[in-house]
């Protein structure tokens, strides 16, 4: 006897449980300990939606420079970074045209540029940083990946970008790097830098980073999903998690800035990360369609990536 194929339906947001259980987080064929993770998970995202007090924000240091702190984040863990760099990657590539582009603030030892390069052979990017350990960790990367001719980074203040800007700039961005900035003075400059770069040139923007939880129980049930993860690496992700900016304060910061167009906000499901985006003013077609071509992800990355997508809203498409 025929039965009626189910049709899946995307969860309401308004409901972070069922929004959850529809990105694979509790399906039979996962280990047991991850399945307790994400449920434990689950259970305090419930508890973060009832509570209404803000967090104060713990800051962390601007420039991360320790060699030990470096080489752990350079590791690109498959649960807590190759998702989120994919996800980068995929908006970043489709608000760039053929042959774009990228000016990034704060890209670190490059490894979101590294993916987006590989993903998208025939842009180029320009990655900024003020931490030398970062830089001489991704330019070894780059070496390595055959990337020299078409990544270039260089040394440089998010907050106060030098003036030998290049010429042209199809896309700037900023992932993970926000919660690097010590005050909101520091946050209001690194905008103004965005928003003049977009003055100057016209071009797209894109703004990803962690947004600050209202409970510690939280923060530590988001970095329990990975199983056995470098200690430094998770001691580095709550300090992270502490010091990100809530949504009304970068949306304030934003509007201040000028970028009042901006599409985007909080993750809606545990409610950890935020993305910002507009297209350019006067942009080419996007080259995402004829030039997306990335590598396969670990399966583990791939259900995280969908749980993620889920809960952010207005990507870029």
């Amino acid at each position: 006897m025929w039965h009626r194929q189910r049709q899946f339906r995307r969860p309401s947001l308004k409901s972070p449980g069922k929004a959850l259980l529809a990105t694979d987080a509790l399906r039979y064929g996962r280990p047991v300990s991850s399945r307790l993770a994400e449920a434990r998970l689950l259970t305090e995202a419930l508890r973060e939606r009832a509570t209404r007090a803000e967090r104060p924000r713990t800051p962390e240091p601007m420039v991360m420079d320790d060699e030990v702190s470096v080489a752990a984040f350079h590791v690109a863990h498959p649960i807590y970074q190759l998702p989120a760099y994919r996800l980068n990657a995929e908006a970043m590539s489709r608000l760039l045209p053929e042959e774009g582009v990228v000016l990034d603030l704060g890209s670190g030892s490059a490894q979101l540029l590294a993916h987006l390069a590989r993903a998208r052979p025939d842009i180029r990017a320009i990655g900024t940083d003020l931490a030398e350990s970062m830089l001489e960790t991704g330019r070894g990367l780059l070496r390595d990946s055959g990337l020299v001719d078409r990544v270039e980074l260089r040394s440089a203040d998010m907050t106060e970008l030098p003036p030998d800007l290049p010429d042209r700039v199809d896309l700037v961005s900023t992932s993970w790097a926000l919660h690097h900035l010590p005050t909101r003075e520091h946050l209001a400059r690194c905008l103004d830098q965005i928003a003049r770069v977009r003055e100057l040139t016209g071009c797209a923007v894109w703004i990803f980073d962690f947004a600050r939880l209202r409970r510690d129980a939280t923060m530590r049930a988001v970095i329990d999903l990975a199983k056995d993860p470098p200690q430094r690496l998770r001691e580095d992700g709550l300090a992270s998690l502490r010091a990100a900016w809530s949504e009304s304060e970068i949306r304030e910061a934003m509007a201040q800035a000028g970028l009042t167009d901006l599409r985007g906000g909080r993750e809606r499901i545990i409610g950890f990360l935020q993305a910002y985006h507009a297209p350019a003013r006067q942009g080419r077609p996007s080259g995402h369609t004829a030039h997306w071509a990335p590598s396969p992800l670990p399966r583990e990355s791939k259900q995280m990536l969908r749980g993620i997508r889920v809960g952010l809203p207005n990507l870029p498409v």
